[in-house]
């Protein structure tokens, strides 16, 4: 048993795009000439829950690989990676 948190993706990876020199390609192998409202949801892991069995755990294990997702809701889960992130968490917090 596993599971962790994610979030519903505010852009969908459908539209992202890898550079080599100057030619782009899809990251995903799937058309992008749908209606974005038709665009299958996507979740990103968010890093506010890990549950792990002890015993499943060994030096392989990614714990963002884990199968089940608990969907969090955006506003509920504020990911700290630079100072904007902590001014957003402070507003949040007063």
């Amino acid at each position: 048993m596993s599971l962790l948190s994610v979030t519903e993706a505010t852009e969908n990876p459908i539209l992202y795009r890898k550079m080599e020199g100057n030619r782009l390609f899809p990251i995903l192998n799937q058309s992008s000439t749908v209606r974005r409202q038709d665009f299958d949801k996507y979740y990103r892991v968010n890093g506010a829950i890990y549950i792990n069995a002890v015993k499943e755990i060994t030096s392989e294990t990614s714990f963002n690989d884990n199968k089940t997702g608990y969907i969090m809701p955006v506003e509920k889960s504020i990911d700290i990676d630079n100072m904007e992130d902590i001014d957003r968490a402070i507003t949040l917090l007063t």
